[in-house]
């Protein structure tokens, strides 16, 4: 009779830990302290030429807004430089999707952004988090 309270006990066990693993909190936390690595001088370039590759038409881009460098640490402990950009752009034979904030992120040189391979990422809703200071991204405007 105990070994299948012990048994049932397991399962309850496991089943907990499931279920917590799959609630764990996987947003960043935004850090209080500058990182040591500073975000990289071109890191305005750096956006404005991925945003060439990925938008299908970047030169329709209109309104942009791009965030100060913020730190924070992602869930996979590490820190980066989070820079949010802020735009409106043509989808591909048709109107305007409307605005969108979109999270990039630094480690380093490196860019985190959508549709770049790297094991690390940052979600869209990041940028809503925690107010950020945004300024004119005339760069953006300018792809061609």
């Amino acid at each position: 009779m105990g070994s299948r309270l012990d048994v049932v006990r397991g399962l309850l066990l496991v089943v907990s830990l499931a279920v917590t693993a799959c609630n764990a909190d996987t947003r960043p936390r935004f850090l209080s302290e500058p990182l040591k690595t500073p975000i990289s001088k071109d890191y305005r370039k750096s956006i404005a030429d991925w945003a060439a590759r990925y938008f299908v038409e970047p030169s329709s881009i209109h309104d942009a807004y791009i965030s100060q460098p913020v730190p924070i640490r992602l869930f996979e402990g590490v820190d980066v430089w989070l820079v949010c950009v802020e735009m409106d752009a043509r989808a591909k034979g048709a109107g305007y999707m409307g605005v969108q904030r979109i999270a990039l992120a630094f480690n380093g040189p490196t860019l985190i952004a959508p549709l770049e391979r790297s094991s690390l990422t940052v979600r869209n809703e990041d940028c809503n988090r925690q107010p950020l200071t945004w300024r004119r991204f005339v760069e953006l405007e300018r792809i061609r």
